[in-house]
């Protein structure tokens, strides 16, 4: 996996202009995103905590916690550690009602 990570990377670098971000940089990208999901599947907690750490620290748009959150609620996911009985009703209701209502059309369901 880390592996066809790194072709993609190679790949998707060759392809884009000049003025694009350089190799180094994407490569680095990927190995810390392989970093901190090294760290989350070791301990999931200490990666959220990281995440929570981070949060003060935006230089770029993604910042580096808006990463690591990404990488720790996919690997949540996907190992099945997210529960939706354990987020507050609150929550639920505040990030229901952001969402645009969904509407039923011949083709299924549509915003």
């Amino acid at each position: 996996m880390a592996a066809f990570s790194v072709l993609l990377g190679l790949a998707v670098a060759a392809v884009l202009p000049h003025d694009a971000p350089a190799t180094a940089l994407a490569l680095a990208g990927g190995a810390a995103a392989l970093a901190v999901l090294a760290l989350a599947v070791a301990s999931y907690r200490t990666a959220v905590a990281l995440g929570f750490a981070l949060l003060g620290v935006v230089a770029v748009e993604p910042a580096p916690a808006d990463g690591i959150f990404a990488v720790t609620i996919a690997l949540a996911l996907v190992t099945r550690r997210f529960r939706l009985f354990r987020v507050p009703m609150v929550m639920i209701v505040l990030v229901a009602g952001e969402a645009p209502p969904l509407r039923w059309t011949p083709s299924g369901l549509g915003s």
